[in-house]
């Protein structure tokens, strides 16, 4: 009769007979007549294995795994090992079992019961495959932190299940490439799973986990659930999509303060460079796709500063232009379309001079006494609303220093009909500041933040008074860097980056308020979410989405970053999914990294 056991008996009240304690433990329970025996290396003594009694063939084998490494090709050596034993109440070995032992060879020892019964058990070890055949985990390289439950089976002949649940738009696409880990040395079969090991989970397919043993089989199907919405005018799940610093080891193809801006485009995040190395990464993950080059053709090198992309994928330039300005003598006003994607070249649909062209008159003469001979400067930020290749589309930019006027383009299927300049709504104001326009009018209603250290946004109807946001004390200190509105779900959201400093930012926080009731204490009454206080994920480990070891998650830092931000730049751009059912916030601060986060409907 055969017998396995996994070293349940150990806790039981034992007392040791004539053998060294370490090799022989005898049980004094009534109930109890069994013989269980471990054995170990004496490479590592700690390290226990059961053994199976056979006490019908008078045998003792102990089970060694047949790799003692979880992912290396090592066996033990069985010519160096101990064995021990658990015994009935006044058993004993003769001889003894204590020492070293060449279980390959293998010995001899009778276990002689208290009533003087004797069996001659021979002792050896041999290499045991496992019959472990679980998945354990399943990563899906496109998103850091998604939403999957393995379930094991409960008893024999059931399946495991694998749920994944759609805690985010791009789910659809990263189940097309999952990487899954299994018990040690198991092995995957699947109809679903490519050249490389990937499994497309979206097929959906049953998936076999073989055991190393090459016998034992386990079944996992595979389920895709849709939580359900919460209703209109909230957000529901949020989650973290990634995060990085830019490093002198690792600076992910950015220059210091080269890096200023963001574009969204289908699945590319596009982050600007002012000599036009623009870097482009996947928006659900933040890899860098190096293969992928915005191409460039016609841009001039050294004026783009400010990118972004209108509600149709398209995305767009402007060049940044000056005014009676000693370090630069621009003074075209461009705009740059990539109507046919990013890697075929881009329409430049305006160029005017600010201080000569007829299409300026009516913006120069909105400040007539300095348009002409002050020194004031244009394009460092820009925001679209509308399509600007097809129907109406207003383009946003902010006139700095003494001009002190918001731009606004008018453009109908892709040609300009009009630039207008204003003075409505600047409250207060900085040279990051980004006007946003709300709607395609003439005179819209358009969001700014103050960038600068009275942290304000400010919202600016049509018709009837501004509305200033005030933060409360909810943020840090500093200023505000970065801006970004939309509509998602019945709720208006204001995104901002808030710095710790006024200037050479040190650290940056990203800070989401809804501000659909339109009170001045909506931003402090209504926030979503503050990535610095309530969004801590510690599967990003010690090091955090920032990359460093020096604070927590939820923020850029300028630790060990490849520059200091001396002008205080950056951007922030939000994304809508193709199903409208979550929308994507990206944060860059120039020199120090990105954070991005995702927002969604489902209901979890």
């Amino acid at each position: 009769m055969k017998y396995l056991f996994h070293g349940l008996l150990a806790s039981i009240l034992l007392i040791t007979a004539c053998q060294e304690p370490d090799d022989l433990v005898r049980s004094d329970s009534e109930n109890i007549n069994i013989l269980s025996v471990k054995g170990s290396l004496i490479s590592d003594a700690d390290k226990q294995y059961d053994a199976i009694v056979d006490e019908a063939n008078g045998t003792i084998t102990v089970q060694v795994p047949y790799y003692i490494s979880d992912t290396e090709k090592i066996q033990g050596d069985l010519t160096q090992m101990k064995v021990t034993a658990n015994m009935p109440t006044g058993a004993r070995f003769e001889p003894e079992i204590s020492g070293i032992h060449d279980l390959v060879a293998g010995f001899q020892s009778t276990l002689i019961k208290e009533d003087g019964t004797k069996t001659l058990y021979t002792f050896k070890a041999i290499y045991a495959k496992s019959k472990s055949a679980l998945i354990t985990k399943i990563v899906l390289p496109d998103i850091p932190n998604p939403l999957i439950t393995i379930k094991s089976p409960e008893n024999e002949g059931e399946n495991g299940i694998i749920v994944i649940y759609k805690t985010s738009s791009s789910i659809d696409a990263a189940i097309r490439s999952a990487q899954l880990f299994t018990s040690p040395w198991a092995t995957i079969e699947s109809t679903a799973m490519d050249s490389e090991g990937y499994i497309d989970l979206s097929q959906m397919a049953d998936i076999y986990v073989i055991a190393q043993d090459g016998v034992t089989k386990q079944k996992y199907t595979v389920e895709i659930q849709t939580p359900s919405f919460v209703a209109p005018g909230r957000i529901g799940y949020k989650s973290l999509l990634f995060g990085f610093q830019t490093t002198p080891a690792d600076p992910r193809g950015f220059v210091p303060t080269n890096n200023r801006s963001l574009a969204i485009v289908n699945n590319y995040l596009i982050v600007s460079s002012t000599t036009l190395d623009f870097v482009v990464l996947n928006r659900y993950s933040g890899e860098h796709l190096k293969d992928i080059q915005v191409n460039t053709t016609g841009l001039p090198t050294g004026l783009i500063h400010a990118i972004t992309q209108d509600d149709a994928n398209h995305m767009v330039a402007i060049t940044f232009c000056a005014a009676n300005n000693p370090w630069s003598k621009n003074q075209l006003f461009e705009i740059y379309v990539w109507k046919n994607g990013i890697t075929n070249p881009p329409t430049k649909i305006m160029s005017e001079d600010i201080l000569t062209s007829d299409v300026f008159a009516q913006f120069r003469s909105t400040n007539a006494s300095v348009a002409t001979t002050g020194t004031w400067d244009m394009g460092r930020t820009v925001s679209i609303k509308g399509d600007i290749t097809n129907g109406t589309a207003i383009l946003m930019s902010l006139a700095n220093s003494v001009m002190n006027r918001v731009l606004r383009v008018k453009t109908e299927d892709g040609k300009v009909i009009s630039v207008h300049g204003s003075a409505k709504g600047l409250y207060s104001w900085y040279l990051q500041s980004k006007p946003i326009p709300m709607t395609t009018e003439d005179e819209c209603d358009y969001i700014m933040s103050s960038n600068n250290a009275r942290k304000n946004v400010i919202y600016t109807p049509k018709e009837g008074s501004q509305i200033i946001f005030d933060p409360k004390g909810n943020w840090w200190g500093g200023s505000l860097i970065g801006t970004a509105y939309t509509e998602f779900n019945g709720v208006k959201l204001v995104a901002v980056q808030n710095s710790n400093t006024t200037s050479k930012p040190q650290y940056c926080r990203l800070c989401i308020g809804n501000i659909t009731s339109m009170t001045t204490t909506a931003m402090a009454d209504a926030q979503i979410m503050d990535s610095r206080l309530d969004n801590y994920d510690p599967a990003f480990g010690p090091t955090g989405p920032n990359g460093n070891n020096s604070s927590l998650t939820g923020m850029t830092s300028f630790y060990n970053a490849i520059g200091e931000n001396p002008n205080s730049t950056g951007d922030i751009a939000i994304g809508h999914s193709a199903d409208g059912n979550s929308i994507q916030v990206y944060m860059l601060t120039t020199d120090h990294g990105i954070i991005a986060y995702e927002l969604t409907k489902y209901n979890l």
